[in-house]
């Protein structure tokens, strides 16, 4: 059963920091590093995801039901109360990457899409900032190859695409709220980032 609150009596979403990034470039890795003993690490699965492989019924449905599969499993992660006191969560994905990779696949159903995702994100705001993982789209490459998923394969033709898309997308964010990384960024740095940002927005 539903239990309906009013919005006088809705709990405020946390606070997140968002990682940008082609896929296989190693945010999970990072999301689960940087978060040790400091914050929550909201991770996607993309077993959850029932359109995930599954050609043939996307062959009938479009790239629609995949996307907003997603975007909801990413939403329910964001929404979900934090572990103990309150606490930061660092996704290894980002609400804005989402509707990049929407866009990527389907312009017919986008309208459809944009209402899904202004909705959702209206009732979480803004993330604190966006870490940016970028690699070179060849290292990007070689880890999506050594994976060995067979349902990532047709991912290496689009990302030279994928990587513009990242970029032009990191230059629309505010500026202030978007720090490129490495694999080498470390937890300190993420602190010193978060009290830019949190400074920036106090």
């Amino acid at each position: 059963m539903v239990s309906l609150k009013s919005p006088a009596n809705r709990r405020s979403p946390r606070q997140r920091v968002e990682i940008l990034g082609l896929f296989g470039a190693g945010k999970t890795t990072l999301a689960a590093k940087l978060a040790k003993g400091f914050c929550d690490h909201l991770a996607e699965d993309h077993t959850r995801n029932p359109f995930w492989g599954n050609d043939e019924v996307l062959e009938v449905s479009g790239p629609l039901p995949y996307d907003l599969a997603f975007l909801l499993q990413h939403w329910h992660a964001a929404a979900q109360p934090p572990v103990g006191e309150p606490r930061l969560g660092i996704c290894d994905w980002s609400f804005a990457s989402d509707r990049l990779w929407a866009s990527m696949r389907s312009e017919g159903d986008m309208a459809a899409y944009d209402a899904v995702h202004r909705n959702r994100l209206a009732q979480l705001g803004e993330p604190v900032g966006y870490l940016y993982l970028r690699h070179p789209v060849d290292v990007v490459a070689s880890r999506l190859v050594n994976r060995g998923r067979q349902v990532e394969a047709p991912l290496l033709r689009t990302l030279e695409e994928a990587s513009r898309g990242l970029d032009r997308l990191a230059e629309e964010l505010p500026t202030s709220r978007v720090l490129v990384c490495g694999d080498g960024f470390e937890q300190r740095d993420l602190r010193a980032a978060l009290s830019v940002w949190l400074g920036a927005k106090a």
